[in-house]
């Protein structure tokens, strides 16, 4: 157990690294972001039919709806599913992180979305940190915080993982789509949520049994 522990502490620490170094490599170059030119052309040529369905995929992953999710599985295994209620201290400490360092590094890394790249200037300019931090690109809460909930759900349905984990890479795709995000948006938001939740399940790990019925 405790190798695995370690294991888990090196893997997310690893995940966190690569998530620092594509944030600083987004942040002083362009490289990372010359290929979306081609995904700006397909969305000129997309129907709104298809623009709507990816905004209903897109929405599953809001703050709103994972944050819902989040809540109702902390009801239920506080009630019915009282054997998974060891999960809930690690779920919504582990999303509460993502949804910190997400706010954080969009305003140290500053690349606009790619819907307003062209204002430019006229964002940094706002008097509201809010608008600002939802005006950046890097990295994709939407995916950051979708992975979280799935890492930590895997647990409790095998069947039910195996559904999010699909989701995870449609849910990057309709953000990329929408011209949301770069690409690099969608992976940096995949590294900071797997990393989060391979530490978090490593020091969680290392609660003792008893310590866990609470």
């Amino acid at each position: 157990m405790k190798a695995q522990q370690r294991n888990m502490l090196i893997a997310g620490t690893a995940l966190l690294l690569a998530f620092t170094a594509l944030a600083i490599a987004d942040k002083y170059t362009t490289i990372l972001r010359s290929y979306d030119g081609y995904i700006a052309y397909f969305m000129r040529h997309i129907s709104p039919e298809l623009t709507y369905a990816l905004s209903l995929i897109s929405a599953i992953a809001s703050i709103a709806c994972v944050w819902a999710c989040a809540l109702l599985f902390t009801v239920l295994a506080l009630t019915i599913g009282k054997r998974f209620r060891y999960l809930i201290p690690q779920l919504i400490i582990s999303l509460l992180i993502a949804e910190v360092l997400t706010a954080l590094t969009k305003l140290l890394v500053g690349v606009p979305r790619p819907s307003v790249a062209g204002i430019g200037n006229a964002i940094l300019s706002t008097n509201s940190l809010t608008s600002i931090t939802e005006l950046m690109s890097y990295p994709s809460g939407h995916v950051a915080r979708f992975t979280v909930l799935t890492y930590t759900l895997r647990k409790v349905s095998g069947a039910a993982a195996a559904l999010l984990y699909v989701l995870i890479p449609v849910i990057a795709t309709s953000r990329v789509l929408l011209n949301e995000h770069y690409c690099i948006d969608v992976v940096g938001g995949f590294l900071l949520g797997l990393g989060i939740s391979l530490v978090a399940d490593s020091l969680a790990s290392r609660v003792p049994r008893e310590a866990k019925r609470w």
